[in-house]
């Protein structure tokens, strides 16, 4: 098996606000909550994935991502995905100074670990992303 080398940094929105471009939807809230924890269940399953630190503001969920086996923070820079990742990186960097910090969004319930170990597989030592669709993405 392959040494576990990351630590998955995953900003989640309160589910009662996150995904507004569902807004209208009946059940948006269940839609986000159910993202999220099929997201941080891949990432828990991923060989190369050590820990999983989610960072949100909602304390009831976080119990939630907690029993799957997530490590959560509330979010002290809200409404600053940048910032999010720099407070979260940097207090995975105390917790787990072995683990390499990696971001990854919530919303993608159809992740599979393989796929995630796959990419995570691919990545070097220096700071690296993968690109949209339409390979647009700064690094």
């Amino acid at each position: 098996m392959p040494v576990s080398r990351y630590v998955l940094l995953v900003p989640v929105k309160p589910p009662a606000v996150g995904k507004s471009r569902l807004r209208g939807v009946a059940d948006r809230r269940a839609l986000a909550e159910a993202f999220a924890l099929d997201t941080v269940a891949a990432c828990l399953d991923a060989d190369l994935v050590g820990r999983v630190l989610v960072v949100t503001d909602d304390a009831e969920f976080s119990a939630h991502l907690s029993a799957l086996g997530a490590s959560a923070i509330p979010d002290g820079v809200a409404d600053d995905l940048n910032g999010t990742l720099r407070l979260a990186a940097a207090e995975a960097r105390r917790r787990w100074p072995d683990l390499t910090p990696a971001a990854l969004c919530a919303d993608l319930p159809a992740l599979r670990h393989d796929d995630l170990d796959e990419v995570l597989g691919r990545g070097t030592p220096e700071p690296w992303f993968v690109p949209d669709a339409a390979r647009r993405s700064v690094p």
